[in-house]
């Protein structure tokens, strides 16, 4: 009699190793769905970065070929970085004579961005302001 004491012993320990392995299993496909949104996310940061930073050099060629340009704009981005706003301006802030040489400068902010605050998940923006002198 003692022989069929231990019959179903096993099942409890089954379905406690099972209940186990399906939280392991859900944690995991969580954490991997967290990892690609950060990862998509950190792809769009670094193409604003690299947008904002084509409108900074766009507007340092328009001071460079034309020093009396110093307003605003925006730009057309093609091949990695269509779809994103980017806003530049400029301000011309100071012209001085130093050592017979006539310097002036301007500050440039160029601003990128990418979806909707508030309503797009993918939303990224980025700022940079530079300070640029010319000499003639």
């Amino acid at each position: 009699m003692n022989r069929f004491r231990n019959k179903g012993f096993a099942l409890p320990t089954v379905i406690f190793f099972l209940v186990i392995v399906a939280g392991i299993v859900t944690m995991m496909a969580k954490l991997s769905a967290n990892q690609a949104g950060s990862t998509a996310l950190s792809i769009q940061s670094v193409r604003a970065y690299y947008a904002v930073k084509s409108g900074v050099e766009w507007a340092a060629k328009q001071v460079d070929d034309d020093a009396t340009w110093c307003g605003s704009g925006s730009l057309n981005l093609t091949a990695g970085l269509v779809g994103f706003n980017v806003a530049v301006s400029c301000d011309a802030l100071n012209t001085y004579v130093e050592g017979g040489k006539t310097i002036s400068m301007y500050e440039i902010s160029s601003v990128a961005s990418k979806g909707a605050f508030a309503s797009s998940p993918d939303y990224v923006y980025r700022k940079i302001t530079v300070m640029l002198s010319t000499e003639s």
